[in-house]
């Protein structure tokens, strides 16, 4: 029975034939082993083989093959799943040497290496991305980063950041509008909600579009778990719209503080973390500490971000300063140098210090060059750029260059040419001054009623070039004029063509307070001009200007602490100002500056006294009050030695200034402490060679320690330098 059921399934026929063809097959030539499409035929032909005839013969004929399928097929797939780590860790560091020695080819082989190898790794598609946009290969690295920033969990949190942040920072590499950067942050912060960057780029988006409620509610969701935004947070609560309490501001700061300052003492070379901290202290009011933390930095690393940061730190403490007051003109004046000393490339700095020349402050040349040989090496500098640097050569001395700078710009602009002329006028060449000036005016003149803020302010400048003040309160009463609005029944009837921006309303405001001083001195030396009311009323409306605070003050004092013309309105005029509380430091210390230089001694000392009880910490008036204690008649110990303290603090503050040395010197003589005062006065005079008070005092000092011969040079000195400037003022008060 089981006989005859094995032979159901292969008949006598069949067999013979199977047993045929297997005759007909033999072991492969060597060649043929290696032949992929053989492996099929083998397998089944030995199934065949074992299947109908289970011949030994021919099952040993195909196991060989068998065997290869089998284990070359394990060996397959071990292969493509076997961990590629060492591979692809010598591809990191061959592509990490590539870039570093600079063979952009070697990089990008090795880059799009790491991208086959990892084709699901986006870091390494985005790396490549950046490496091509770098190299000048744009459409090519367009195309990677794109893939990354496609909508959807498949894009690239960092790519999308990236992205952003060259769109918001001006030089976009794809053409997103902010509200597409706004959209690709808020997909990055859903991958990932606590993202430090993402989160303050669109924190930093709402800041800029009003839009502080948006940022202070999303900075305040995930503030505790990132405390880096805490800064940013406190940013966005000082908005005065917000009316945020000081108490709320002031945690956020705290925390931002605690936060920077934690991680610089793990890591004390943390740029970052430095420049952070330091701004942080800047919003409470720390300036002192954050100068010094960014000092501290550059005292363990000369790095520009640092001295970017210190130097923009001096330049806010100026802005502080003269938003206080428009009297701290010489002490931002000094701010705005360190910042210079500290970063000469500042923009923001060297345009301060124009601002600040325009309000009559003195720069040294020496103070200047750092920033002036900085915007000269530049090889590409805007028209902005060339006109600042021309300002910057004339007030150095340096009229040639200035006026090579501005020749290539000559015939652009009005306000270019005003400016040659006036390099010209400096320099002493008049004639060509005057040739522009009238061209100019010219010009102004045949367009008179159609011109633009910009042209009006150069118009007015022009004016004063020629001393035509009148002709210049009447062109800002024009403007003023057209620039007023009448409205009927809620319907505007005339409205301005363009309205002026604050910056130009900042201009024309000069314009019109030195139109107004201008004003003044003509009628001030005009012996025929009696009327002292119009007068004192023209130097009221300059007051009120605010632009021309600081000469306008400085005349109105000089003219009150003279015996001249004027004298008794413009001191019942400044009492004026006083007794209705615009009394101030300043304004008491310009005034006993004055009457030192005056040498009324006693008047000195009182308005001197006045501005030490309103500020006993700024350096001029220590200095001034301590010249006036030592000046006045017979000062007794007592005074002499208070006179000593307060300009020991000066120094204290004021390292090696030369005027406090020069000052401290003039009190160690009337102590008669003669080899202390050489001392200080040959420490001075190298940095004021010009100072005929040390000069002075030198002369003395040197008589009574008996060296005739260095107080008889001294002298010799003295007598040329008062012979070229006779009315030089004596540089060591104020």
């Amino acid at each position: 029975m089981s006989e005859t059921t094995g032979q159901k399934s292969t008949s006598p026929a069949a067999r013979a034939s199977f047993a045929d063809a297997g005759e007909k097959r033999s072991m492969p030539e060597f060649r043929d082993w290696f032949r992929p499409r053989n492996v099929f035929s083998w397998i089944f032909g030995f199934i065949e083989r074992w299947f109908f005839s289970r011949k030994f013969g021919q099952l040993l004929i195909a196991l060989p093959f068998v065997l290869f399928g089998i284990v070359g097929s394990g060996f397959l797939l071990w292969l493509k799943s076997a961990p590629r780590d060492s591979v692809v860790g010598m591809y990191e560091t061959a592509a990490t040497d590539a870039i570093k020695n600079e063979d952009s080819d070697r990089a990008s082989i090795y880059l799009e290496g790491l991208v086959k190898l990892r084709p699901n790794e986006k870091r390494y598609v985005f790396q490549l991305a950046l490496h091509l946009l770098q190299n000048g290969q744009q459409a090519k690295g367009l195309s990677y980063l794109q893939s990354l920033v496609i909508s959807g969990p498949q894009g690239y949190s960092t790519a999308r950041i990236w992205v952003a942040n060259q769109v918001l920072s001006g030089n976009p590499v794809l053409p997103w509008a902010r509200e597409e950067c706004e959209g690709q942050l808020r997909q990055a912060i859903d991958s990932d909600p606590y993202n430090l960057d993402a989160n303050k780029l669109l924190a930093m988006m709402h800041l800029q579009n009003g839009k502080f409620l948006e940022a202070e509610s999303r900075l305040l969701r995930v503030v505790e778990h990132v405390p880096a935004l805490s800064l940013i947070l406190a940013k966005v609560q000082l908005q005065p719209t917000l009316r945020r309490s000081p108490e709320q501001i002031q945690f956020h700061l705290a925390n931002a503080t605690n936060y920077f300052e934690g991680r610089l003492l793990d890591n004390p070379g943390d740029e970052d973390a430095r420049t952070n901290y330091s701004e942080a202290l800047v919003l409470s009011g720390r300036m002192d500490d954050a100068a010094q933390a960014l000092q501290e930095g550059l005292s363990l690393k000369d790095s520009p971000a640092l001295r970017s940061a210190l130097s923009s730190l001096y330049v806010t403490a100026a802005s502080n300063r003269l938003s206080q007051s428009l009297l701290n003109r010489d002490e931002a004046a000094r701010l705005l140098l360190k910042a210079l000393e500290v970063d000469p490339a500042n923009f923001a700095a060297v345009e301060q210090v124009l601002v600040l020349s325009h309000r009559q402050a003195k720069f040294k040349a020496d103070d200047l060059k750092p920033a002036i040989e900085t915007l000269l090496a530049s090889s590409e500098r805007t028209l902005k750029q060339d006109t600042v640097l021309a300002e910057l050569l004339t007030i150095s001395g340096r009229y040639e260059e200035a006026i090579q700078v501005l020749d290539a710009h000559s015939t652009v602009e009005p306000r270019v040419k005003a400016i040659q002329a006036s390099v010209y006028a400096a320099s002493g060449d008049a004639a060509t001054a005057e040739s522009i000036v009238d061209e100019l005016l010219t010009d102004f003149e045949a367009r008179r009623a159609e011109l633009s803020y910009a042209d009006s302010i150069t118009y007015g400048n022009v004016l004063l070039m020629k001393n035509r003040f009148s002709d210049v309160i009447d062109l800002l009463v024009e403007l003023k004029t057209a620039a007023e609005i009448t409205s009927i029944d809620g319907k505007t009837d005339s409205v301005e063509k363009v309205p002026a921006t604050q910056g130009e309303r900042v201009l024309l405001a000069v314009v019109e307070g030195r139109a107004l001083l201008g004003l003044f001195d003509q009628h001030l030396n005009d012996a025929a001009f009696t009327d002292e009311a119009a007068a004192m009323q023209l130097m009221e409306q300059a007051l009120r200007v605010g632009a021309v605070d600081i000469p306008a003050l400085d005349k109105l004092a000089a003219v009150a602490t003279s015996n001249g013309k004027f004298a008794k309105a413009a001191d019942k005029l400044l009492t004026r100002l006083l007794a209705e509380g615009s009394a101030t430091a300043e304004i008491y210390n310009m005034v006993g500056t004055k009457y030192l230089g005056a040498n009324q001694v006693s008047e000195a000392r009182r308005n001197l006294e006045r501005a030490y009880s309103l500020d006993n910490a700024n350096p001029m008036v220590l200095n001034n009050l301590a010249i006036a204690l030592v000046r006045q008649n017979a000062p007794s110990k007592d005074d002499l030695q208070r006179a000593l303290d307060l300009i020991s603090r000066v120094l204290a503050m004021l390292p090696e200034n030369a005027d406090a040395l020069s000052t401290r010197a003039e009190v160690f003589i009337g102590m008669q402490r003669w080899e202390e005062a050489r001392r200080d006065l040959e420490a001075s005079l190298p940095r004021n060679m010009q100072s005929v008070n040390s000069r002075e005092l030198l002369v003395r000092v040197y008589d009574a320690l008996n060296e005739s011969g260095l107080a008889d040079e001294h002298r010799r000195i003295l007598e040329e330098m008062k012979a070229s400037e006779p009315a030089a003022a004596d540089p060591s008060a104020g």
